[in-house]
């Protein structure tokens, strides 16, 4: 399974987050990934990103942010 080639669907609110058990599905895809637990009991991904120095961090930040601009205008779209 390619993750990169998925493609997010924003939550309607009628969608059941997803349990510990399928998170652990596609976890196995991923590498220093922890599965985390919010006050609303939902669980979700984090990683911490470490950088050498400020300029790659920002290199990344921008690339994350690009990413999300294309899947925005994506999903306005529809």
């Amino acid at each position: 399974m390619k993750l990169y080639e998925k493609k997010c669907v924003p939550c309607r609110g009628d969608i059941p987050p997803f349990t510990r058990e399928q998170i652990g599905e596609y976890l196995k895809y991923l590498t220093d990934w922890k599965v985390q637990i919010n006050e609303k009991k939902a669980f979700y991904l984090s990683k911490i990103c470490k950088f050498s120095n400020f300029e790659k961090s920002l290199i990344f930040i921008n690339k994350v942010a690009n990413i999300d601009r294309k899947s925005t205008r994506l999903n306005s779209s529809h």
